[in-house]
C-alpha cells in the first residue's frame, strides 16, 4: 500500500513537474515575441534620438527630408574613403595612370623603381616580366628603387596584425602587400594559381607563424614587402627564360642608368577607385593619399603631403574648414567630419556615384570601425536622387535597425 501510494505521489510530481516546464516554455516564446514587436517601437523612442546617431537626407534639390544631430562631429570610418576618391578624380584626373620605370646599369644590374601603383598584382608582375625578358637575357642583381615614398611611413590606425586591412604602403609593392596560402594537411600552397608560393613567401609564413588558410599581409618590417616584389618578379624572369646570377637588393636609379622600358597600369584611376571602394580596400586608399602628396608636392611621398593635399581641397573646394582627417583610408579613430560636411562631400562626388557599390536603386559606401558603424550615398528612386548619411555608434544589427527606420520615415523605405 504505501508503495502504491509513493508510487503514485511521485508520478503526479513529475506530471506537475511537466506542465511547469510546459508554462515555462511559453512564457519564454510570449515574451520573445513581445520583445520583437516592441523593437521598432524603441527603436523609434529611444535610440534614433539619440546622441549615439547622427543622420541627414536630402533631395536632388537640396531640401532636408529629415536629420537628427547632422552637424555634430562623427567618426566617418571607411565613408571618408569618399572625400580621398573625389580629391584624387579631381587632382590627378579621371585617366590617370601609375607607373613603374625599368633601368639597366653599367654594372648590368635591372633595376626596378616604384611610382605608388596599387594594382601590381601578379598577372600584371607576370606580363611586365615577360616584356623584360624580350629586352634582356642575362643580368646580375635586380635593385628596388623605393625613394619615391618616404621611409618610414606610419598610417595612423595601422595595427601590428596580418589581416589585409592593416597592410603598409610601399613605392614598390605586389598584391596589396598581402599573400594568399591555402593549408592541406600540414603544407601551404598558393591560394591563386597566378601567384606561386616562392621560396621567399614561404620563409615569411614560418617567420609570422602563420597556421591556418588565409590572405595576410607579407610582413610589416621595411622593405621586406618591397623584397617579395623583387624575389616574384625575379621567379617570373626566370620562367621567361632571363639567367639572374645575383639576388634582390636595393639601389636608386642615378641619370647613367638607362631606362629600357616604362609600365603605365592598365586600370587608369577611376576604375581602381571603383574597386577600392567595393572592396573598401584601406591599403589602396592609403597608396592614392600618399602619391597624390607627391604629385602635388614633390617627391618623396609623405603622408603629411597627401594628407595636407585632402584637406586643402575640402577647405578650398567644397568650404569645410573644421573636418579633421590623419590620413586617407578611414582606418584612424582620429578622423571626424559630420554629416552635414560628408553630404557636401557627396553633392560634389555625384557625378562619380556609378564607382559605389549598388544594390537595388541604392548607391553606397559603408563604413565600420569596432562600435562605429556609417553608411552614405545616393538613394535613385523614380527618376529622383536623394543623398543620404548615417553615422552610429554601437552594433551594426542595431545600426541596421535604425537605418531602415529613417529611410522608412523619410519614405524611402530600401531593401538591401
Amino acid at each position: 500500500m504505501r508503495a502504491h501510494s509513493f508510487s503514485t505521489l511521485y508520478k503526479n510530481f513529475v506530471i506537475i513537474l511537466i506542465m511547469l516546464c510546459q508554462l515555462f516554455l511559453i512564457f519564454i516564446i510570449i515574451f520573445s515575441i513581445s520583445t520583437s514587436a516592441l523593437s521598432g517601437s524603441d527603436v523609434k523612442r529611444n535610440q534614433v534620438s539619440e546622441p549615439r546617431v547622427s543622420y541627414l537626407i536630402e533631395d536632388q534639390q537640396g531640401n532636408i527630408i529629415i536629420e537628427k544631430n547632422s552637424k555634430k562631429k562623427f567618426n566617418p570610418a571607411s565613408t571618408l574613403k569618399l572625400l580621398t576618391s573625389l580629391v584624387a578624380l579631381k587632382r590627378l584626373g579621371e585617366d590617370y595612370k601609375f607607373k613603374t620605370e625599368f633601368y639597366l646599369d653599367a654594372q648590368n644590374n635591372l633595376k626596378i623603381k616604384g611610382y605608388g601603383d596599387p594594382f601590381l598584382i601578379s598577372e600584371v608582375w607576370n606580363r611586365l616580366a615577360e616584356k623584360i625578358a624580350n629586352k634582356i637575357k642575362i643580368i646580375n642583381n635586380i635593385l628596388i628603387d623605393d625613394s619615391f615614398f618616404a621611409s618610414p611611413i606610419k598610417i595612423p590606425g595601422i595595427g601590428n596584425s596580418l589581416n589585409p586591412y592593416d597592410a603598409p604602403v610601399g613605392a614598390l609593392c605586389v598584391n596589396f602587400n598581402t599573400i594568399y596560402i591555402k593549408k592541406i594537411k600540414d603544407k601551404f600552397i598558393s591560394g591563386e594559381h597566378q601567384t606561386p608560393l616562392i621560396p621567399f613567401a614561404q620563409n615569411q609564413i614560418k617567420k609570422m607563424h602563420i597556421k591556418d588558410t588565409g590572405r595576410y599581409i607579407i610582413s610589416h618590417r621595411i622593405r621586406v614587402a618591397e623584397t617579395y616584389a623583387g624575389e616574384l618578379f625575379k621567379y617570373f624572369l626566370k620562367i621567361h627564360g632571363v639567367y639572374i646570377k645575383g639576388k634582390v637588393g636595393f639601389n636608386t636609379t642615378n641619370p647613367e642608368d638607362k631606362l629600357i622600358y616604362v609600365y603605365y597600369s592598365e586600370y587608369p584611376l577611376k576604375e581602381i577607385i571603383k574597386k577600392m571602394l567595393k572592396y573598401s580596400n584601406n591599403f589602396i586608399a592609403n597608396q592614392i593619399t600618399l602619391v597624390l602628396g607627391a604629385e602635388v608636392y614633390g617627391a618623396p611621398a609623405t603622408l603629411e603631403k597627401g594628407v595636407n593635399m585632402i584637406k586643402k581641397y575640402a577647405k578650398k573646394r567644397l568650404g569645410l574648414k573644421d573636418i579633421t582627417v590623419v590620413e586617407g583610408s578611414g582606418i584612424s579613430r582620429k578622423n571626424f567630419v559630420s554629416c552635414y560636411d560628408m553630404m557636401i562631400i557627396l553633392r560634389e562626388f555625384s557625378p562619380y556615384m556609378s564607382l559605389l557599390r549598388k544594390e537595388v536603386y541604392i548607391y553606397y559606401k559603408t563604413g565600420t570601425l569596432r562600435g562605429i558603424n556609417t553608411r552614405a550615398g545616393y538613394v535613385v528612386k523614380k527618376n529622383n536622387r536623394y543623398t543620404f548619411v548615417f553615422f552610429y555608434k554601437g552594433n551594426p544589427q542595431t545600426a541596421e535597425c535604425i537605418l531602415n527606420y529613417i529611410f522608412h520615415k523619410a519614405s524611402l523605405s530600401p531593401q538591401y
